[in-house]
């Protein structure tokens, strides 16, 4: 029944989604008046038919999925993973392998890059130490030349100096 006009819902409004009587479909004052309308028997009926047919769809889905696999399916399946579990490790297993040899061949290069490096550092130390020990003596010798007051002793000396330091500053 209306709860407005008292009468009996012959009609559903589709757009408000709810039952309407008559009076609310065809007054000219209705909201309803301009929306999409159905007989409420022929609504009801659709709606029974779409039920009927998603619990066929339903009934179905369901028989499908209810089936469990054979015995021979599961072992199949679990063949397959087996081999498949296998031929993973072997690959995982190869590329290990792989990285293993990169691994060596890195700390062999760069072992021999450092010794490389240490080789270079005492060959630069032995020579500022003979650089060091010649400008030493000839600081000694342009002593000497100094006391015994000989000043072309005392030139030389300065430019063979003047020299070793040039060589130790490099």
């Amino acid at each position: 029944m209306c709860h407005v006009h008292n009468y009996l819902n012959d009609f559903f409004c589709l757009q408000c989604h709810r039952e309407i009587c008559s009076h609310c479909l065809f007054m000219a004052t209705s909201p309803h008046q301009s929306h999409d309308t159905v007989r409420l028997k022929d609504y009801l009926a659709s709606v029974l038919r779409k039920s009927k047919d998603f619990s066929q769809m339903c009934a179905v889905v369901q028989r499908k999925y209810e089936r469990r696999p054979s015995g021979k399916v599961r072992e199949a399946v679990r063949a397959k993973e087996q081999a498949l579990c296998k031929l993973v490790d072997k690959h995982v297993d190869r590329a290990v392998a792989r990285l293993r040899e990169v691994q060596q061949r890195v700390k062999r290069e760069f072992s021999a890059m450092l010794y490389s490096n240490v080789q270079q550092v005492e060959g630069c130390q032995d020579s500022m130490l003979r650089k060091a020990k010649r400008g030493k003596e000839l600081c000694l010798h342009l002593g000497r030349a100094a006391d015994k007051a000989k000043v072309r002793d005392i030139v030389e000396a300065a430019k063979a100096i003047e020299v070793a330091y040039t060589e130790l500053d490099q």
